[in-house]
């Protein structure tokens, strides 16, 4: 890639990180106490709290092996967008719990789609930049996070329960706009995809498996108390 263009196609890249990020967590902080809010039980909270993970939990992985034997990634991202900005809109649009449940859902699967974000953006350094790419995503993700976070409770403050969401979904159609001018080669990598027995051989890594373990008990700690029940 012409060096002249990388840096800009890096910080269109990073912007819709952050557009993507940001519409998802500028709700979290609040969405427990919403749910109680609309006559919702501690058990059915949980569900729809743990419906964001299911969601990722059964598409990730599929989505990144497809979007490999495809070899493209920016479609998948237009359709991360998309959901994203279709879960927001489903909830400032509805007071249903069943629909606040399909939402959060939907939140699931776009953040499935993470996965082609950072490949895509990966393909834009030399391999041996690569940390330099992850390190700089990663801080376009958190900063969204924190900043969503800090204002959620502000803006419920102002202008009510279902504030948020729209701007979640208002940011999203923008970043839905934005993912349709972010740069993919047209030159197609030649690798093999991933081959079902070879995926499996990995699953099995024991560090793997160890870190993996590690990895759920923490995520389950933070996604039951900051992103759950610690709000209530």
């Amino acid at each position: 890639m012409n060096t002249l263009h990388t840096v800009p196609n890096r910080f269109l890249f990073l912007v819709l990180s952050f557009v993507f990020w940001f519409s998802h967590f500028i709700y979290v902080p609040i969405l427990s106490p919403y749910l109680e809010s609309m006559g919702g039980d501690y058990t059915f909270i949980g569900i729809v709290l743990g419906s964001y993970g299911l969601m990722q939990f059964l598409f990730r992985l599929p989505f990144g092996i497809f979007s490999d034997l495809v070899k493209v990634r920016k479609p998948f991202i237009i359709f991360g967008m998309v959901v994203s900005t279709l879960s927001c809109m489903t909830f400032a649009l509805t007071d249903s719990l069943g629909w606040i449940l399909l939402s959060r859902s939907l939140a699931g699967v776009a953040a499935a789609t993470w996965v082609a974000f950072t490949i895509l953006f990966s393909s834009y350094f030399a391999e041996r930049d690569l940390h330099r790419a992850m390190g700089s995503i990663s801080f376009a993700v958190v900063t969204a996070q924190l900043l969503g976070m800090m204002v959620s409770g502000y803006i419920v403050d102002e202008w009510g329960w279902h504030a948020p969401f729209w701007i979640g979904g208002t940011l999203g159609l923008a970043g839905i706009v934005l993912s349709l001018f972010i740069f993919e080669t047209k030159e197609r990598v030649q690798r093999e995809p991933v081959k079902l027995k070879e995926l499996v051989s990995v699953m099995r890594e024991p560090v793997l498996l160890k870190v993996s373990f590690l990895s759920i008990l923490a995520h389950s700690i933070i996604f039951t108390t900051m992103f759950g029940f610690t709000p209530t």
